[in-house]
């Protein structure tokens, strides 16, 4: 049994370097990434890619999309570890002004509500659209439907978003 699993690791991750490799590095790159700093990356992501390959389900979504969103999972972590803290004073710039920060969190608050009011296949269709970053063909794939379908499903849903916040303006 245990050597079933490795040769399956060894097989995924043989897939993965090969198949992918060109396609990772690219996506590493266009995220400005270092170039000290791809290989680093790139190994990072075949070893999740490695941990979480019982996660893998290929009924969900196809292995480029699964690779891909562990891709921006990675490259999104290490621009967090990147980004210096500053105290809150320095990092607010004089003029500004409170009232805009809690205005853009009552939007937000406004815009989960309007969110959750959509069906749920526009809703996921959203959130992998604008939360995953995903690509209308990655989503299409994933969700079983072709790619006109999932942009007139999303402008639909968007369309339905700003109706509700704008209160029909």
């Amino acid at each position: 049994m245990m050597n079933k699993k490795n040769d399956g690791c060894a097989a995924l991750s043989e897939q993965i370097f090969s198949a992918y490799r060109s396609r990772i590095y690219g996506y590493i790159h266009s995220k400005g990434v270092p170039f000290s700093d791809r290989d680093d990356i790139f190994s990072e992501i075949i070893s999740k890619a490695l941990v979480y390959e019982a996660r893998y389900d290929s009924e969900k979504c196809s292995l480029s999309t699964w690779i891909y969103m562990i891709c921006r999972s990675v490259v999104v972590n290490y621009f967090k570890k990147q980004r210096p803290e500053q105290p809150l004073d320095e990092a607010l710039p004089s003029d500004f002004k409170l009232e805009y920060g809690i205005e853009y969190e009552a939007q937000l608050q406004e815009l989960a509500q309007s969110l959750s009011r959509l069906p749920e296949r526009e809703r996921k269709i959203i959130v992998l659209r604008f939360y995953r970053d995903m690509e209308y063909g990655g989503i299409a794939k994933a969700m079983n439907l072709t790619e006109t379908n999932v942009r007139k499903i999303c402008a639909r849903a968007i369309g339905k978003l700003k109706e509700s916040m704008t209160g029909g303006d």
